[in-house]
């Protein structure tokens, strides 16, 4: 009789939306109202009513529109394809600040150290990038802390000005 002995499969570091550690961190409730699906572990900008609702970035926003990154709150349910999506009404738990695992475009280089920015516009938008990417981004108060592990990535979020209260 054989026992398995090795796994091919590695259990990911995190999840999209998932807290990274328990450092200090804060949290909004906002309500989403936009069309579109929105992910876990995206950046997300000021929509319609200020303080109330978000919505995904858009080409002319700016870093002042910035309200933070959408985290996993794990209530929402799969669809029957087993994706998990926010829909338009619902309310979900932005970070203002803390650490968090962000979803990286396919054109990112993250590393340790690197800053971090939203893309505006494109397949993309929401996601987090590099310097080096050629897509349209805006600088948010944020650097990576780690490497890419199946498409997030480890940040920090910082709590400055630039995040209002």
């Amino acid at each position: 009789m054989s026992v398995q002995t090795s796994y091919t499969n590695a259990t990911p570091r995190g999840i999209a939306g998932g807290l990274y550690d328990l450092s200090n961190h804060m949290v909004d409730s906002r309500r989403y109202h936009d069309t579109t699906r929105l992910q876990f572990g995206t950046g997300v900008v000021i929509g319609e009513n200020p303080g109330e609702d978000v919505a995904k970035p858009k080409a002319a926003s700016t870093a002042a529109d910035f309200e933070g990154i959408v985290m996993n709150g794990g209530t929402t349910e799969q669809t029957m394809t087993g994706e998990v999506y926010v829909m338009a009404g619902q309310t979900v738990s932005v970070m203002r600040y803390g650490r968090i695992w962000v979803r990286v475009s396919p054109e990112a280089h993250p590393a340790y150290g690197k800053d971090a920015f939203l893309v505006t516009d494109g397949e993309h938008k929401g996601k987090f990038t590099t310097s080096d990417d050629t897509a349209a981004k805006m600088a948010v108060p944020m650097r990576f802390i780690g490497g890419r592990d199946n498409g997030i990535v480890p940040a920090e979020l910082y709590n400055n000005a630039s995040v209002k209260a």
